[in-house]
């Protein structure tokens, strides 16, 4: 054994060196010794530890996996695993419910959710709870962070190793720390809506986030505070959660560089909290508490006394606070499990009424368990036969570590219509030594209908049975008498209404006063079947055996064999002693069947439903025959309604009115989902002859409950929920239920799976109690919400959010914008002006639907100035009043083509404009709005597109007007009206001038003359004004192009020959030559510089006008600066809008010295006039 333990260690060790991680010398085999059991028991060097504490440590050391962020929602996992892979068809089920129509809400997802071993773990912590989370990058060292800071064991790694988020519980002092390792947020994997989700889940039930941070601030942590603010509004309503700090642990800052790093990241903040001052992350999810802290790239073990210095002194004040946390480890599991089921299903509705469904189901998981056994039970061990002790748990009072036991005092204060019998029952059994946990119903209560008669008849049997041997007695052969069945009816009216009780207070402790009306009907429905009939059996002189709920069809029976268990009594059998031939329950002595120790003969009696039958006198008697009743009864049915119980009453009595043993009406209470009957003590009640005729027999004094049956109600003497449905205004209560985990979306373009989910609203049962004695409530309108709990009766508002079909959550009556949490758009479908419509990786085509998308997150995809369309208000463009100046309505009548061809006109929208025009809040983030309302208008520069490259958009407001450029450089580039930030032109002076000349037919002689010299002036020109590194290319076109030079020094071009041509005139050639030799243009060090001349009469007008076009579009992000110079009459307009398709200045000139001049001018204004000062020398320096 030694040698193995040896043998391991070392191999250990081994394993350890090769992570070439400072070991400091450790060496867990040197100096090893290994005992066995019975020399440990002497050692005294060796600690006791108790098996509890053992598995608690292993268990709580081993990470388990809680979900995972795939496919754009939160995927949950089972004991770690997922289903789908595993192949756990109840689970499965149970999370997906793909087969339900109704779907599955958050309470019921939640209720399935288990996180392995500390699941158990945490429900079982009674103590505070205390949650740590990571939060950051990827590869920024989270894992290892916290595996320093706290003791865990997640998986690190020097690459992404971290996949969802995964959990480990450590112990400080009396606190539980729950640890939860988040992977890293920002990438490749992971979209930008799964970044959300895991932001959320994060921050909701932390008290202590560790975010960790490179030194520098990039647009990837910019990134994440913006979807940390799309997450702000996600999960509300819920005082336990984000009310943690953010800890921002910056790493491997250079110490000089520490303030400077910190003034960054506030100066970032303070840029997101500006823009989102009523709602942003900081203040919503980390309750305004932020904490800054940098470490330097120093060796291990000063990082590490670095952060027990800083991050542990900030975790132990939390720790150390007793008003932090959660207040229980099974506090903190169910909030967890609510926030993972809604989240998973994307349930943005009110938090606290998804916890009050998650109680109330809770609760109904664990009734069965309790009614069944008292204690507290695992649900699919209630169906089983017997169950162990050892996985019973008693229950516990809420809020406390303090059993909850119903004692006999107890009981006699609740029911003091029993003190006289229990009290008397309690002289010969200890009624409070019979614990209540003892006490195994065999069967699920909750699952009772009314054919199960026998089942409870078995219950009843066995509680009998314990009874007897709790008296010396056993059943099967002891005799019976109606004294040990009045006992035992006293008795199993304790036991019972113990139970009865006891479950009562276990609900008004779970349930409270919120959820009265829940717990009433739990009451009504279950609890009070704990009852039985107090009855004569039907064939001997036992009570009935039968629950109290069991049919007046079926007769009431003893459920024995009806026979007496006991022994003739008579001194002639003492010797083999026979058995009692009698009926179970008989008066007087014990007989044989065949003695003659009496006189045999037939009693006067015998029609008796009671009478032995046979004369128990002595042999040779005088007189009459009477066997041993001394009160023989009618037997006759009883004349109440609705009895099928025997007359009592002597027989030798003359009556009319036949009664039975039973005092109360047996009328059944008509109240919905009430099993009690009536509660009056007139067995006539409603028979009001009966009643009278029977007071007259009986001499009895007439009783106040005579009344005909046709005006009588009869009710229970119990409280109950009122059965009708809400009245009140609005909707009651909103639900989101998943249909199914996912759904498959198939187009014309493809497929992809989406979640699915829906919001319903619904009417709930009026919460008033009908007091005892009462069919309603005073005259009160029906209300969910019970007024005598200081409740406002606020209800939602039953506006339909138009795309979703989502409620508003707002108060019904609201009178501002509606507001909700918005789903799948399942009212809408894709138009645009094409065909195909791409949404990230989701192919669409025009008319399909848009269920997959959601609301918000659809205008998230679309981003910066997206359009939304509605019904044109005016019903066509000339009555429209929306056909003027967009950009300050943000709304404008759509003069394109839509497909499919809507049925009326439309209107354009833009984002803000379009949720203020159907009534309903904006439901995206103050950032993405200021994004939406911003020209999307994008510059196709190379140096914007691949790898890292961000694009540059347009930076003025969406449909804004065109933008002239101003005189001088403003830092801007325009294109086509658009204003850059980004500017690509260069300003180095350098230009290339491309010549694009006309010498068509029309140019022959003179004018061609004219234009050569025009251009060779405008050479010299440039030249004197400092054009000496500029480069010049010459183009003439006719119906063909000819580049004569391209790219030339402009010193070697002075004197340059360029030949006439002579042909028609196509202006598409000169265009094209002209943009390839554009398109070699290095732009990085030349500005180009278009010049094209024509006398007109072009014959491809249009191609001409498409190419400028095209021009214009690729290099007008270069600064192009574009002349068109027309010379003559004929059909120069056509020239004067190819100037601006260009973006260019036209120019027209009648002769010779219009065109010198002309070309004279555009020198000039390449000439570049810039000034600026330098500084002078000092006279120290000049001297």
């Amino acid at each position: 054994m030694g040698d193995t333990c040896l043998k391991y260690f070392n191999n250990l060790m081994l394993d350890l060196r090769r992570l070439n991680k400072p070991l400091s010398q450790l060496n867990l085999a040197k100096k090893l010794k290994c005992r066995c059991s019975e020399q440990a028991s002497v050692s005294t060097g060796l600690i006791v530890t108790s098996l509890r504490r053992v598995l608690v440590a292993i268990v709580s050391f081993v990470p388990v996996q809680i979900c995972r962020a795939e496919d754009n929602m939160l995927r949950l996992l089972r004991d770690g695993e997922d289903d789908a892979t595993t192949g756990n068809e109840a689970s499965r089920t149970s999370l997906s419910s793909e087969n339900d129509s109704t779907g599955t809400d958050a309470s019921e997802i939640a209720q399935s959710i288990r996180f392995g071993l500390l699941s158990p773990l945490l429900e079982s912590w009674n103590g505070r709870c205390v949650v740590v989370t990571s939060m950051g990058k990827q590869s920024t060292g989270k894992s290892y962070f916290l595996n320093h800071l706290a003791g865990t064991s997640f998986a690190i790694s020097g690459s992404r190793c971290t996949d969802g988020a995964w959990m480990s519980l450590r112990f400080v002092s009396d606190v539980l720390l729950v640890v939860l390792d988040f992977e890293g947020l920002g990438s490749f994997e992971r979209s930008e809506q799964e970044d959300i989700f895991l932001s959320v889940l994060n921050a909701s039930v932390s008290l202590f986030t560790v975010f960790r941070m490179e030194s520098r601030f990039d647009k990837d942590i910019d990134g994440l505070f913006s979807r940390f603010q799309k997450g702000v509004q996600l999960i509300k309503n819920d005082p336990r959660l984000f009310r943690g700090q953010l800890f921002m642990n910056v790493k491997d800052v250079n110490m000089n560089d520490q303030q400077g790093v910190f003034d960054e990241l506030v100066a970032k903040l303070n840029t997101i909290f500006e823009a989102n001052r009523d709602q942003n992350f900081l203040t919503d999810m980390y309750a305004g508490q932020l904490e800054i802290n940098s470490l330097p790239h120093l060796v291990r073990s000063t990082i590490i006394t670095a952060w027990k210095n800083d991050a542990a002194r900030s975790l132990m004040t939390i720790v150390s606070e007793s008003s932090m946390g959660f207040v229980t480890g099974k506090a903190f599991l169910d909030c967890l499990r609510i926030v993972l089921a809604k989240i998973s299903i994307l349930d943005w509705t009110s938090m606290d009424k998804s916890a009050q469904h998650f109680v109330v189901a809770d609760t109904k998981q664990k009734l069965s368990g309790i009614l069944r056994t008292g204690c507290h039970v695992s649900l699919p061990l209630v169906k089983d036969k017997t169950i162990p002790s050892h996985l019973k748990e008693e229950v516990l009072k809420v809020g406390s570590q303090e059993r909850l036991v119903i004692s006999l005092e107890d009981m006699c204060e609740t029911f003091p219509g029993f003190v006289t019998k229990w009290t008397a029952l309690n002289n010969t059994i200890l009624l409070d030594v019979v614990k209540d946990e003892e006490l195994d119903m065999g069967f699920d209560v909750t699952s009772l209908t009314d054919k199960s008669t026998k089942t409870v008849g078995k219950t009843i049997d066995m509680l009998f049975r314990y009874f007897l041997s709790l008296r010396g007695k056993t059943y099967e052969i002891s005799r019976l008498t109606t004294e040990d069945q009045s006992d035992f009816d006293a008795f199993a009216a304790f036991v019972l209404r113990r139970r009865k009780l006891k479950v009562s207070r276990w609900l008004h402790g779970t349930l409270g006063d919120h959820l009265s009306e829940v717990r009433t009907q739990l009451e009504q429905r279950h609890v009070d079947q704990l009852i039985t009939y107090m009855s004569q059996c039907a064939h001997c002189q036992l009570g009935c055996m039968h629950s109290v709920t069991h049919s007046s069809e079926v007769e009431h029976s003893c459920t024995t064999d009806h026979k007496c268990r006991g022994l003739c009594e008579y001194v002639e059998c003492q010797t083999n002693i026979p058995p009692c031939s009698r009926c179970a329950g008989h008066e007087g002595k014990c007989e044989c069947e065949k003695g003659d120790h009496t006189c045999g003969q037939r009693c006067v009696f015998s029609r008796a439903s009671n009478c032995d039958k046979i004369c128990s006198k002595l042999a040779d008697h005088s007189g009459d025959h009477y066997c041993s009743v001394q009160v023989h009864v009618c037997g006759a049915v009883c004349s109440a309604a609705n009895c099928s119980a025997t007359c009592l009453l002597d027989i030798q009595r003359e009556h009319s009115i036949h009664k039975c043993a039973e005092v109360q009406c047996t009328h059944p209470w008509k109240m919905k989902e009430c099993k009690r009957n009536c509660g009056v003590t007139n067995h006539f009640h409603g028979q009001a002859a009966e009643s009278r005729a029977f007071a007259i027999e009986s001499g009895v004094e007439l009783g106040g409950n005579v009344v005909d049956n046709t005006s009588e109600t009869h009710m229970c003497t119990g409280s109950h929920a009122c059965g009708e449905m809400c009245t009140v205004d609005g909707i009651c209560e909103q639900k989101v239920h998943l249909k199914k985990s996912s759904r498959r979306f198939t187009g014309e373009r493809g497929s992809f799976e989406y979640i699915f989910q829906e919001m319903n609203g619904c009417k709930k049962q009026c919460a008033c109690v009908l007091p005892s004695g009462e069919l309603d409530h005073g005259g009160v309108g029906h209300s969910c919400l019970a007024e005598s709990l200081g409740q406002s009766t606020a209800h939602y508002c039953d506006a339909r959010c138009p795309s979703c079909s989502y409620y508003c959550n707002k108060h019904f009556g609201h009178m501002d914008l509606h507001a909700t949490s918005h789903g799948n758009m399942r009212q809408t479908y894709f138009i645009a002006k094409g065909n195909d419509i791409d949404i990230e990786d989701r192919k669409y085509q025009v008319g399909e639907r848009g269920i997959a998308e959601m609301c918000n997150l659809f205008c998230t995809k679309m981003g910066r100035g997206h359009t939304h369309y509605l019904p044109c208000e005016g019903e066509g463009v000339t009555r429209c009043v929306y056909t003027g100046d967009a950009s300050e309505d943000q709304r404008r009548h759509c003069m394109d083509s839509l497909f499919p061809r809507p049925d009326q006109e439309m209107d354009q929208l833009l984002h803000a404009n379009f949720w203020a025009s159907i009534g309903w809040e904006d439901p995206c983030s103050e950032i993405e709005r200021a994004l939406f309302a911003k020209c999307p208008f994008q510059c196709d520069a190379p140096e914007h597109k691949g790898g890292d490259n961000q694009p540059s958009y347009c930076v003025l407001d969406a449909w804004h007007l065109p933008e002239v450029k101003p005189e001088g450089d403003d830092g801007f580039a325009y294109i086509d009206g658009h204003q850059f930030e980004c500017v690509h032109a260069v300003d180095s002076g350098k230009f290339h001038t491309i010549f694009v000349l006309d010498s068509s037919g029309s140019m022959s002689g003179q004018p061609w003359q004219n234009l050569l010299h025009a251009v060779s002036e405008f050479t010299i020109n440039r030249l004197k004004d400092g054009g000496d590194n500029d480069l010049v290319s010459f183009i003439t076109f006719d119906n063909t192009s000819h580049i004569h030079c391209e790219a030339k020094p402009l010193k070697k071009s002075v004197g340059i020959r360029i030949p006439y041509a002579g042909g028609g005139t196509c202006f598409e050639q000169g265009l094209r030559a002209a943009n390839e030799v554009l398109s070699r243009t290095n732009f990085q060090e030349l500005k180009a510089v278009l010049i094209f001349f024509s006398d007109g009469r072009p014959w491809d007008i249009d191609l001409g006008i498409t190419l400028a076009k095209h021009i214009h579009a690729t290099y007008a992000k270069y600064d192009l600066k574009a002349f068109v110079v027309g010379f003559g009459h004929v059909n120069l307009p056509v020239l004067e809008r190819m100037a601006t398709e260009m973006g260019g200045e036209y120019r027209r000139v009648l002769d010779a010295s219009a065109l010198r001049t002309e070309f004279q001018r555009i020198a000039a204004v390449l000439c570049n006039s810039e000034a600026s000062l330098a500084l002078m020398e000092t006279s120290e320096c000049s001297s």
